[in-house]
């Protein structure tokens, strides 16, 4: 399987945008329930969500770690 760089810069602005469709779509599911509707896919959906955001969230303290670590080892 190939792999595609990416661009740790751009983890954090990832996160907050995962966050807010998360964000928006407990919302949703919430007016879903009110309406007695079946809201299945809509929770499966935001479980991947919650896991993408784990994902971008390791991946930025990981990347924040190594760059701590990196100026400490040039001082």
């Amino acid at each position: 399987m190939a792999s595609t760089p990416v661009d740790n810069k751009k983890l954090m602005r990832w996160y907050y945008a995962v966050n807010w469709g998360a964000m928006l779509l407990e919302r949703h599911i919430a007016d879903v329930e009110a309406a007695n509707l079946n809201c299945a896919i809509h929770r499966e959906h935001l479980a991947s969500l919650e896991d993408l955001k784990q994902f971008l969230d390791t991946s930025w303290n990981v990347w924040m770690y190594e760059c701590a670590k990196t100026m400490e080892e040039g001082k």
